[in-house]
């Protein structure tokens, strides 16, 4: 089960929104029927694996790590659509994600419309943007 953990008490109301929407309980500490935690803090939200911990939950932010050095490089993504033939393209990307490639086609110049049906995924992302 997904839980949701409050880190800072002025998470408390998006918490409770956030519950409602995803059906998920509020707690202040993980225990063992948590599977996944999804953290809110006024850094963000992120998400963390309860029993098999990454070294850092996931967080969607663009600017820095991966996300900022891509910024900056010529992608095969954008060769694979065409950025070099045309301009101004609008991509839909139906597999969103975490929104790397997305982000990267945007920062290239297109227009880029994201879609994500995962629910936590999808706040993922949206917090990140």
């Amino acid at each position: 089960m997904t839980t949701i953990i409050i880190n800072h008490t002025n998470s408390a109301v998006i918490a409770e929104k956030l519950a409602r929407r995803l059906k998920l309980p509020i707690k202040m500490a993980a225990d063992s029927s948590t599977q996944f935690i999804l953290y809110l803090t006024n850094e963000g939200i992120s998400l963390q694996h309860n029993t098999q911990p990454l070294p850092s939950p996931v967080q969607v932010d663009f600017t820095f790590g991966k996300a900022a050095y891509r910024r900056g490089q010529s992608e095969m993504l954008a060769k694979a659509i065409g950025l070099n033939k045309r301009k101004n393209l609008q991509v839909v990307d139906t597999t969103a994600g975490l929104g790397r490639d997305a982000f990267v086609l945007a920062t290239l110049g297109c227009k880029v419309t994201l879609i994500e049906r995962h629910p936590l995924i999808h706040l993922l992302l949206s917090n990140g943007i």
